[in-house]
């Protein structure tokens, strides 16, 4: 299911998120977990670095959860 998911995430051109970046970055953790929390945008620095949640909007929003 990931494999696909990441596929259809690369692939998709269907809004204007796909415009705004130039990296499709899936997340980490667990793969089984029940709950998926999808972000409507990443920054410069997260689509730079390939990973989410290392700027200080992402340390806000670990610190909420």
């Amino acid at each position: 299911m990931w494999k696909d998911l990441e596929i259809e995430v690369d692939l998709c051109s269907d809004c204007n998120l796909r415009k705004n970046y130039k990296n499709s970055i899936l997340g980490e953790g667990d793969r089984e977990a029940s709950v998926m929390i999808l972000l409507d945008s990443i920054s410069t620095e997260e689509d730079d670095q390939k990973e989410l949640l290392i700027d200080e909007n992402g340390e806000y929003l670990k610190k909420f959860f």
